[in-house]
């Protein structure tokens, strides 16, 4: 059989492999240009939209300033501010006046090129410092003076040293040759005192909930994997692209001369972000690489954003995703003249899974040469209509993806918007800050901006309002700098400083609020279920009662009516369910029931029953609820042997339903429920004599449906719980023995009860404010029923037509959950 191939499939498969193989000769989208500065002066709130999201930036409420001369870190070396920069959010809370918390800082290789040091054997490290944080929210302006610039205090508060797999610190020398630990080849000093060490110029922080973290790095553009102490545990090394590599082939980490492939120098993995869902990490270079750019400045604007999945190994070898984000071009001077530079990023931070904010910025401004700031904004990016290369032969081989500076036409790059201008003149000036870098003051706006993190501000009504914080990289510039008792003074002091902008991220999920979302929600539901399957068993232990004294005092005779009355009051301690905070549970509650029976003959009694119940659960998850159940029974018995059985529908309500929530806050909901019970019991008494001794066994169900309902309390933090269905089947087995002594009857009852409703369910959570797919997580409910034995021990009596009965049971059930009830009821025939 012969194919024939049309031309239109050839040219398809053509295309298709080309995009794989060949190098791209099409251009395809620019970069935005900026020939004069982006400077605005807007006192109010901006905002911007990208694909339906509207990001609005309220404006700047705070700045930190810790002075270049003075301030000095764990080791006693000067503080170099902020090639990055993480908040604990674990610690951030809301107080009376403020916030207050603890921030990450981390420096970059130390000083370099600077005084009389050109590079120094700086270990690399994270400080920490504690914040205290009062935004200034008034329209008016402060004092031009260094004392207005403190709404946000830091404080240092210790630090530790990144060590390499041996357990040895780290260097700032340049990386002039290698080194292999684990069978990794790293950066390394060829010679000298810290040959051997790995030389590391950190850029990006970025910590996971357990308190482990990533380092991401210039020298070798690598990501490197450290536990929450500092000590190195793993390495991601770039795709092939992006190794540094001379023109002969060869691994240059270098920063003194260019690769002729790979990263550039000084223009490595400065962007780090790690997803809220804690499952994916993202790097991001920060300019073009050498392949896809030339020596003209203004061509590297393609860059490359890398996503990884973390799920299975927490450093994966290659990204599942890579993407080009087009970096905005400007004019060095803003003169109005072509465009000459690329604002490199300096930042990254992840809002989900597909939207970015990036720091991308000029290098004008105090402690650079004379020129005014041009460019410096946060952008929202979003990779959910890009082109994903990775693969392909841009990210295996070093297959120029946009020859001379020209992004290839089959490649779509990230969206973007300019969501917070950071030269905005009113904002900066109403703390005292000036742009005039022509003729500069230590108020002047610093060169490098290169940190940011978000934390939320935790209002009502505000569920999507965070503060972004941005922080400056200092580069040790100070006349009083000092590394290792080594002087790197030199004339300009450059104040390590912060930013702090209130900004509404309708789109971000907070890590805090969504890692509390799927740790405490599905226990807050637990709870309420556990609460509706026990409302729904109002009736059944009454009714079950109430036959069971009426079957020992003597059947009744045909055409009797009894009305009786029963109540329970019972007590559990939930040690099954222990809150985020280590709590353990208890509920306690009362159930109360009224009914009728009719006796049509000795053997055969039918009934009915209403009754009320009320159950307060107590501790982390606390709650209250109350219930109505209808019931219809009936009970047969024939000489030694009886059965009894019973069916109840009822509702319930449940209210102040609290979860302990992220930041120290408690959510709160309220909710109903719709209510069903069977039970079935059997067994028989043989007489002997003065006792009746025989088994008994039986069948009992419960099912709760809890209407859904949504949280208030707990800000960003609030569910949107759904409606959940739960149930309890129980076989028991067990004996009974009971007899008459005196005027009063005592009983007793030993059980066994296996519950076998073993199916898992299920619920899916929403945090109720985020407008984002990973705001919603599906989650097991964990089991509220569990195998347990029971004993019973009561006493009952006549007064005329009258049985009246006392009891108590005790439960122990796995994991040491303990419950108890005591029982009183009375009946009277007619």
């Amino acid at each position: 059989m012969t194919w024939k191939v049309s031309a239109d499939f050839k040219a398809a498969l053509f295309s298709g492999v080309a995009f794989l193989v060949l190098p791209p000769v099409a251009a395809g989208a620019d970069p935005l240009v900026y020939k004069t500065p982006n400077v605005i002066s807007v006192a109010g709130s901006t905002s911007a939209t990208l694909n339906g999201t509207t990001v609005v930036n309220q404006g700047l409420q705070g700045v930190a300033r810790l002075s270049a001369t003075s301030t000095y870190d764990f080791a006693g070396d000067t503080f170099g501010a902020f090639s990055s920069l993480a908040i604990d959010l674990s610690s951030w809370r809301k107080t009376a006046t403020g916030y207050t918390g603890a921030m990450f800082a981390l420096p970059d290789r130390g000083p370099n090129g600077v005084g009389s040091v050109t590079f120094s054997d700086y270990a690399a490290r994270v400080n920490i410092l504690s914040m205290a944080f009062t935004p200034y929210t008034s329209g008016a302006a402060l004092p031009v003076s260094e004392a207005s610039q403190h709404q946000l205090q830091l404080t240092m508060n210790g630090g530790f040293f990144l060590r390499d797999f041996n357990g040895n610190v780290t260097t700032g020398l340049d990386a002039s040759g290698a080194t292999v630990q684990n069978g990794i080849t790293l950066p390394s000093p060829a010679s000298g005192v810290a040959a051997g060490k790995i030389s590391i110029d950190s850029e990006g922080l970025r910590f996971l909930n357990n308190g482990n973290f990533y380092v991401s790095d210039e020298y070798g553009a690598n990501v490197y994997y450290f536990d929450k102490t500092g000590n190195l545990l793993g390495v991601i090394t770039p795709p092939a692209a992006l190794i540094p590599r001379n023109s002969l082939g060869q691994i240059a980490y270098t920063s003194l001369t260019d690769a002729a492939t790979g990263r550039r120098l000084n223009q490595g993995l400065e962007g780090l972000a790690i997803t809220p869902d804690q499952k994916k990490l993202v790097t991001l270079l920060q300019s073009a690489a050498m392949q896809d750019s030339t020596s003209s400045q203004n061509t590297r604007a393609n860059t490359r954003l890398m996503i990884y999945d973390i799920t299975q190994s927490k450093t994966p070898s290659t990204p599942i995703a890579d993407y080009v984000l087009q970096l905005p071009i400007y004019n060095s001077t803003g003169g109005g003249a072509a465009a000459n530079r690329t604002a490199a990023q300096s930042e990254l931070l992840a809002l989900n899974d597909t939207q970015f904010l990036v720091l991308s910025r000029d290098g004008n401004g105090l402690g650079q040469a004379n020129l005014n700031p041009v460019f410096k904004s946060v952008l929202l990016i979003d990779t959910s209509a890009a082109t994903n290369i990775a693969g392909s032969v841009y990210e295996t081989t070093t297959t120029p993806l946009s020859p001379s500076g020209k992004l290839a036409s089959a490649i779509i790059p990230v969206q973007q918007v300019d969501v917070l201008n950071m030269l905005n003149t009113a904002q900066l000036g109403k703390f005292g800050i000036n742009i005039n870098n022509t003729s500069p003051t230590r108020l002047t706006l610093t060169e490098k901006w290169e940190g940011m993190a978000l934390a939320p501000v935790l209002e009502q009504g505000k569920p999507q309002d965070f503060f972004l914080f941005i922080g400056n990289d200092n580069d040790f510039l100070s006349t009083t700098c000092v590394t290792s008792g080594v002087s790197c003074a030199q004339a300009v002091n450059s104040d390590a400083m912060v930013l702090i902008y209130r900004m509404t991220l309708p789109t971000y999920v907070d890590p805090q609020y969504l890692a509390w979302m799927i740790g405490t929600g599905p226990l807050a539901l637990a709870a309420v279920q556990q609460s509706g399957l026990a409302l729904a068993d109002i009736n059944s232990g009454n009714i079950a009662a109430q036959l069971n004294a009426n079957r020992r005092a003597g059947r009744s005779a045909a055409g009797t009516f009894t009305p009786w009355i029963m109540g329970a009051f019972g007590y559990a301690d939930s040690a099954n369910f222990i809150g985020a905070t280590g709590e353990t549970g208890s509920r306690n509650g009362f159930q109360g029931s009224v009914g009728l029976d009719y006796s049509f003959s000795p053997s055969l009694t039918v009934g009915g029953a209403v009754g009320l119940g009320k159950i307060n659960a107590h501790g982390s998850f606390s709650h209250k609820a109350d219930g109505v159940d209808f019931s219809l029974y009936s009970r047969v018995i024939r000489e030694g042997f009886f059965a009894q059985a019973g069916y109840s529908i009822g509702h319930a309500n449940f209210d102040s339903i609290n979860r302990p929530a992220a930041y120290g806050l408690t959510a709160t909901g309220k909710t109903s429920g719709d209510l069903q019970a069977f039970f079935l019991e059997a067994g028989y008494d043989f007489d002997l004599g003065a006792v009746k001794v025989g088994p008994v066994g039986g069948y009992a169900l419960q099912w709760a449906r809890i209407s859904g309902y949504t949280e208030t309390g707990a800000a960003g933090g609030n569910i949107a719980m759904p409606q959940t269905i739960a149930s309890s089947q129980t076989l028991m087995a067990g004996v009974e023995a009971f007899g008459q002594f005196f005027d009063v009857t005592p009983f007793a009852r030993l059980t066994y009860n296996h519950d076998f409703d073993a199916a898992t369910r299920y619920a899916t959570l929403k945090l109720a404010s985020a407008q984002a797919a990973m705001a919603s997580a599906t989650v097991a409910i964990p089991r509220s029923a569990l195998n347990y034995g029971e004993m019973g021990v009561g006493v009952q009596g006549k007064i005329g037509a009258g049985v009246w009965s006392v009891g108590y049971s005790a439960q122990l059930a796995e994991g040491g959950h303990f419950s108890n009830a005591a029982r009183v009821g009375y009946s009277h025939a007619f």
